[in-house]
């Protein structure tokens, strides 16, 4: 699970910072998004996993979930429904993460719940800069 969620809170961070900087050309909002994006990637470094840890339990051909869809996966109307996605799924994963961090480390778990809000205020800015 903090495989799977990591990966998909940084790609959608990095789809937040990347509307915000090539299509918003908004330089502050860009840098937000992208030290969310560090700052959760230091915070998992925190847990008690071993090195390599992650990488060694993602298992993409027998994830049961990779074959499971819905028709609105497929289609955007816009750049901002694409930012609003993004925005969603990054606190979505957060929250996972947050929650599986409460088993190995509390203090770390606080950590990514502070981010999941900085993410909140990210995400709303971002939609409210179109």
């Amino acid at each position: 699970m903090i495989d799977a969620n990591l990966n998909r809170a940084a790609e959608a961070l990095r789809t937040m910072e990347d509307v915000a900087r090539f299509v918003l050309d908004h330089q502050t909002l860009s840098e937000q998004c992208k030290n969310l994006r560090h700052d959760l990637h230091a915070e998992i470094k925190r847990l008690p996993i071993p090195a390599g840890g992650l990488i060694a339990s993602r298992d993409t051909s027998g994830d049961v979930g990779t074959s499971i869809t819905n028709s609105s996966e497929h289609s955007r109307a816009d750049v901002l429904s694409i930012a609003a996605t993004a925005g969603s799924r990054a606190a979505q994963a957060l929250r996972v993460l947050e929650e599986s961090a409460k088993t190995l480390d509390p203090d770390a778990a606080k950590s990514i719940e502070a981010i999941r809000y900085r993410t909140y205020t990210a995400d709303q800015q971002l939609q409210l800069a179109f």
